[in-house]
């Protein structure tokens, strides 16, 4: 992978981690972030994957989320 594709890599996984927790109207965690969970197509554009772990972000008026 060359320079330009790890930075196309980079750059698109931190927005979608970024839409994840504050482009929508609530907020997901992403708890299983590794690279084998990043997708690429042949123009090097990634997209996140596996979401088995994910969870539902704190609510209004909360600040953290409690994992039993």
């Amino acid at each position: 992978m060359n320079k330009y594709a790890s930075n196309v890599v980079k750059k698109d996984t931190a927005r979608g981690l970024a839409y994840l927790h504050e482009g929508m109207d609530f907020q997901i965690i992403f708890r299983d972030f590794k690279s084998s969970n990043i997708l690429q197509d042949d123009q090097w554009n990634a997209k996140l994957s596996d979401f088995g772990l994910a969870l539902l972000g704190p609510t209004e008026g909360l600040t953290h989320v409690t994992i039993c």
